[in-house]
């Protein structure tokens, strides 16, 4: 599998949590379109004039903490974010992330070595993070295949649809 994302960084700190992500007067809603607007606003009120499609957040240690609402990744996702990439994510963030397909990954150093508006690349098969700008690689651990999988099909749910249409086609 290829699974390749080149983005700008926007660069955020240490213990972003779910609040920050996505203030929770938003959670409740399910539409994209109340939701969007709102991504990353708890951290940067003004996030809407400089986040695109495509971008890449970068940040440092627990990122995601707080609540275990998984409308908070999935808002990431929903506003074009390609990845976030972070020194570490709180477990529960992590697991919906995967849960939803959301590429994330953790990296030693990327926090420190990768500024904002760098052009970042992100390779998941291989494990590589690289900040084009600074010509710096910093290197993690590959997603196994079972969730390089989740990410190519959209998530967890996606997967388990097409295994059950694949055996009820196969009796």
């Amino acid at each position: 599998m290829d699974f390749k994302f080149r983005g700008r960084a926007l660069k955020f700190g240490h213990n972003i949590d779910a609040e920050q992500i996505l203030p929770s007067r938003y959670t409740l809603s399910a539409r994209q379109e109340e939701v969007v607007p709102h991504v990353m606003s708890g951290a940067d009120p003004h996030i809407g004039i400089r986040l695109k499609k495509g971008d890449i957040i970068v940040a440092g240690t627990n990122f995601g903490c707080g609540s275990a609402l998984e409308i908070v990744p999935l808002a990431l996702k929903w506003a074009g974010v390609a990845a976030v990439i972070a020194e570490s994510f709180s477990r529960v963030f992590y697991r919906n992330a995967i849960n939803i397909g959301f590429p994330i990954l953790e990296g030693t150093g990327v926090y420190a070595g990768i500024g904002e508006g760098d052009m970042v690349e992100i390779d998941l098969e291989r494990g590589l993070i690289r900040s084009i700008t600074k010509m710096r690689n910093f290197p993690t651990a590959p997603f196994p295949d079972f969730m390089q999988t989740l990410m190519h099909v959209g998530g967890l749910e996606e997967y388990v649809r097409q295994r059950l249409k694949r055996a009820s086609t196969a009796t």
